[in-house]
């Protein structure tokens, strides 16, 4: 291996140590060796020695992983014949630990409670959500693109799937600085650079209580949903993406039947203890060693032992198929409790035209009456959440009622509503 010297560094940058908010690009008490040839040298030797096992990657501890780090460090510097101060020693250890089993510069906002979404468009465009408010551009880069898709190539091999021009849109679950994560990836062709969003959840698991003290509930809405879910029909939990859908879903699961099967797109929900214990299936990404399962084919799965209740995580409504199949499952003994989080629009009209028309893609030709009778029946319930005023807000709790007024016999009749009045 060649260190670098100053000036050669391959962004054309003289002084990169100069960069705001940047790791060093040479030590700083050691001008001519490159962190970044340091950082490279060393996660080659980590492969070469754990030939990328998925237990050494997800599965050993702190403790453990950081002695693995320690020891091919010093192997490293030896080899190469580097004397470091220590310092620098510790500065190489934190940069090469957050490489092989974090998200590199982007750890220090994931380990911050307060952030709640990250988006990489390339190696130096980085930008942060605290709580609910706007999206803010960060002063932090990776080296460059090869820097970034190392990380996140080693994320996903974690997770068992890779990005690919086969396979050049990932979502998956996974755990970011102990908290779960929503971790959405797009590369070529469909992007021209790599494109990564990760969506955060608080490390402890969601609540009615916990969302009222972050606002998306108050008192009086948190009484509204209780009642609407201690009533045993079925729910709509509808928002556009990051509006707490996920979270609200996870705070009602305790207050759901003990045999519910919880189907997930991303596995981010954290369970509650039960008698018997709630059954999850979670979508599965194509991997080296592991063959694709989709969100429609675990809801498939889950219909094979038809649950008291089913939970889902977040429906698309182009998975129509499959959706129609749960909703109208034919049981002579029980109908199937739906209780589930939709990525759509909170307008009405609209949630209901996108609906019908998802249906009509799995059942050409169906009658409006039959689709309309299935809404008021299985998923009688909606619960609209959406951002305001850059707080996270449960908007209109409203049921599905027969309306002769309205132009297709259906309206949502408002039950609570956070100072909204009804909408039709």
């Amino acid at each position: 291996m060649t260190l670098h010297q100053p000036g050669d560094d391959a962004n054309g940058r003289d002084d990169p140590t100069q960069q705001t908010g940047r790791v060093p690009q040479f030590l700083p008490g050691n001008p001519h060796v490159s962190l970044a040839a340091l950082r490279e040298r060393i996660e080659y030797q980590f492969v070469a020695e754990s030939a990328n096992r998925p237990n050494i990657l997800r599965d050993l501890d702190a403790g453990t992983r950081h002695e693995i780090v320690r020891d091919i460090v010093d192997y490293v510097l030896a080899t190469e014949s580097v004397s470091v101060s220590r310092a620098d020693r510790l500065l190489i250890l934190d940069v090469a630990y957050r490489d092989l089993f974090g998200f590199g510069p982007l750890d220090a906002y994931l380990a911050d409670d307060n952030v709640t979404e990250l988006t990489v468009d390339g190696p130096d465009k980085i930008y942060v959500r605290h709580g609910a408010a706007d999206m803010t551009p960060v002063e932090v880069n990776f080296d460059d693109a090869v820097h970034l898709e190392h990380i996140i190539q080693r994320v996903l091999a974690t997770e068992g799937t890779l990005l690919s021009d086969v396979e050049p849109i990932l979502e998956l679950g996974t755990v970011a600085a102990g908290r779960p994560a929503r971790l959405i990836v797009t590369g070529p062709p469909v992007s021209p650079a790599l494109h990564v969003e990760i969506r955060l959840h608080r490390p402890k698991p969601s609540t009615l209580e916990g969302c009222i003290k972050s606002g998306l509930l108050d008192s009086d809405s948190a009484a509204a949903l209780e009642r609407v879910v201690s009533s045993g029909r079925g729910m709509m939990i509808v928002g556009d993406v990051g509006t707490g859908k996920t979270t609200l879903l996870e705070a009602l699961l305790p207050m759901l039947p003990a045999d519910t099967c919880v189907v997930e797109r991303a596995h981010e929900l954290r369970l509650p203890d039960s008698p018997g214990g709630m059954r999850r299936l979670v979508a599965v990404p194509q991997g080296p060693d592991q063959q694709a399962v989709s969100f429609a084919e675990q809801i498939d799965a889950a219909l094979a032992v038809p649950p008291r209740c089913m939970a889902l995580d977040e429906v698309r409504f182009d998975e129509a198929p499959a959706m129609w199949r749960a909703l109208t499952l034919d049981s002579s003994t029980f109908a199937m409790r739906c209780v589930w989080a939709f990525r759509g629009a909170i307008d009405p009209r609209r949630l209901r035209t996108a609906f019908s028309m998802s249906v009509r893609r799995a059942q050409p030709g169906i009658d409006q009456a039959i689709i309309h009778k299935t809404l008021v029946e299985r998923l009688p319930f909606v619960v609209m959440v959406g951002r305001q005023s850059q707080r996270l807000r449960l908007l209109e709790i409203g049921e599905w009622r027969p309306d002769s007024d309205q132009t297709d016999g259906l309206a949502l009749h408002t039950l609570w509503a956070d100072g909204a009045s009804e909408r039709g």
